[in-house]
């Protein structure tokens, strides 16, 4: 069984709207950037420019600096334009990568962060399919792993003593094929 694809959809539910921070990275990535960069707000370094992107109201102009520098991809620019729409709030009002990371990774927001990401088209298909699972598995009342975020689920299901209860969850969220499911039986 695949531990990413639980830990993945277990507790970053609703977090594919975020694309749009990935320009924070992208500016640290591209050497040839030249300081000050005017349509930032005149930026002159790195971290004054993910300050700029980190206000909502400085989201268009980012994005379209990411897109005229070929610092995101076409997909990445399309989700971050869809969050730009919804007035560049998430669930909870949360209006950045960590305070809409912290909002989403706490289990009892998994409706509205899904809910959210379903009527904003902020999900790929398969995503937003596997986000469903989990939320209806846990409103049957499956208890899922004693992990939050990614990484840390990541870490959680990997380790020997937690595998049951990964599998466990995976299962009743129907998460896994058939031949997932026969194999880590065995």
């Amino acid at each position: 069984m695949k531990q990413n694809k639980i830990s993945s959809v277990i507790l970053v539910i609703g977090l594919g709207f975020l694309s749009f921070v990935i320009i924070q990275k992208a500016i640290a990535d591209v050497a040839d950037i030249q300081f000050p960069v005017a349509e930032l707000g005149n930026c002159t370094s790195e971290t004054n420019c993910r300050s700029y992107c980190d206000k909502p109201e400085n989201l268009s102009a980012c994005l379209n600096f990411a897109e005229k520098n070929n610092l995101m991809s076409k997909e990445e620019l399309e989700m971050a334009k869809k969050f730009s729409a919804t007035g560049n709030k998430g669930p909870g009002g949360c209006t950045g990568k960590d305070s809409c990371e912290k909002y989403c990774n706490d289990i009892s927001h998994i409706e509205e962060c899904v809910s959210f990401a379903e009527q904003n088209n902020l999900m790929p298909a398969n995503e937003l399919q596997e986000a469903k699972k989990v939320r209806d598995a846990i409103k049957r009342g499956a208890k899922p792993p004693a992990c939050t975020g990614k990484k840390a689920c990541d870490s959680y299901c990997e380790a020997p003593e937690h595998m049951e209860e990964c599998i466990n969850f995976a299962v009743e969220a129907d998460l896994m094929s058939g031949e997932e499911k026969e194999n880590s039986q065995k």
